[in-house]
């Protein structure tokens, strides 16, 4: 028959346990203590991340709102560039006043002085499209001719010259009176035409002045 036949004294045998129970708790705290770190670690590493995610995102919407900044300050500036365009096209002539004095000028003969001529820009509120519908108001360059001819037919082939040109519409004769220049007899008169200011205009002649108007709205 075995038995165990434990020799050890009792106070070796106290301290022995104690030491035991020591190591089991020091076990025990050391694998709490580990577990709390890498618990810890997560957390730390996870809040890092949502950090970084976090700043990406305020990086993104900061992003974000200055494209959107600058794309409200590109449409405000396209908005101004158009508001001037407009401002533009209702200010701005198809032709020059120069181009029209050089087409009248052209046109007077050699019998004929033009002493006068103004040129006035108005808008024509009577004009009718197809049905009979009002249309928008047309923009026109009243013109009024006044000179000097040596006879009523030389007054009468300008305003056939002026009549004939394209430019020119709504041509009048206002009046041909008799007058004296340096004991000579004369006839003093009068035109007016108008010009379409909605239409193009172009030379078709280098050697001419003349011009031929292309209606901005037929594109001829």
């Amino acid at each position: 028959m075995n038995a165990n036949i434990d020799l050890m004294p009792a106070k070796c045998r106290a301290v022995l346990q104690r030491r035991a129970r020591v190591r089991i708790w020091v076990g025990v705290y050391t694998s709490s203590a580990a577990l709390l770190i890498s618990a810890f670690a997560t957390f730390t590493a996870g809040r890092q991340a949502q950090l970084r995610e976090l700043t990406e995102l305020n990086n993104l919407v900061e992003l974000n709102w200055s494209r959107d900044h600058e794309v409200q300050g590109l449409m405000d500036t396209l908005e101004t560039l158009e508001g001037d365009i407009k401002r533009y096209n209702r200010l701005a002539w198809p032709l020059q006043v120069s181009d029209v004095l050089q087409c009248v000028s052209s046109m007077v003969p050699d019998a004929a002085t033009l002493t006068s001529l103004a040129v006035v820009p108005q808008l024509n509120h009577s004009r009718r499209g197809q049905g009979g519908t009002t249309s928008e108001p047309r923009e026109l360059l009243a013109l009024e001719i006044e000179g000097v001819a040596s006879r009523d037919t030389v007054v009468a082939q300008l305003v056939k010259k002026i009549e004939s040109d394209t430019l020119f519409q709504s041509v009048t004769l206002d009046f041909a009176r008799p007058t004296e220049i340096d004991g000579i007899e004369a006839r003093r008169f009068r035109i007016t035409a108008t010009i379409d200011l909605n239409a193009t205009y172009r030379f078709f002649d280098q050697k001419s002045p003349r011009m031929t108007a292309v209606d901005g709205e037929n594109g001829q």
